[in-house]
């Protein structure tokens, strides 16, 4: 869907561990750089 909006959840095995709140700017950094190799 060309300008949708995504959510998805993501989840931890090690539930403790804090990296999905730590690294956010690199999990955006990522999905925008995935967005560019494959659009839609």
């Amino acid at each position: 869907m060309p300008d949708g909006t995504y959510f998805f959840t993501l989840a931890l095995r090690k539930r403790k561990l804090k990296l999905l709140i730590c690294h956010t700017d690199l999990l955006g950094e990522s999905f925008r750089k995935m967005k560019q190799n494959y659009p839609l």
